[in-house]
């Protein structure tokens, strides 16, 4: 549902470059006969590579400001305290949005490492 409302508050501009970015820089995959397959399992004709964005500096920057001025208003309206990433690529992106917004940055494991008193939520608020 966050990510449907994420969307809809992206400016068409900011929505153009980000579709550019993902061109760009490679990150967008077409498949032919073969869909691509989740590791949860749905198939897809097309996969997105969020990596590639790590890579590229100047498209990266540019994507992170668009989402920072996409989500500003919903963070200040809803009261959001943090921004949480999830384990591999989405702690970057997560530490990068956090930085911009002014807020804690968490990161979210994919499966508990059963240790520590938050063993599958990393961070404080």
């Amino acid at each position: 549902m966050a990510l449907v409302r994420l969307a809809m508050i992206v400016s068409p501009a900011d929505a153009a470059r980000m579709a550019r970015a993902l061109v760009a820089t490679d990150a967008v995959r077409i498949a032919g006969d073969t869909p691509f397959f989740y590791t949860s399992g749905w198939a897809s004709p097309v996969y997105v590579d969020a990596h590639a964005l790590l890579c590229d500096v100047a498209w990266r920057t540019e994507l992170m400001e668009a989402a920072a001025r996409a989500v500003a208003p919903l963070v200040a309206r809803q009261g959001i305290g943090a921004v949480v990433g999830s384990e591999s690529s989405g702690i970057a992106f997560a530490a990068w949005l956090a930085d911009r917004l002014g807020l804690p940055m968490l990161y979210l494991r994919k499966r508990p490492i059963g240790w520590g008193v938050q063993a599958q939520l990393q961070g404080r608020l």
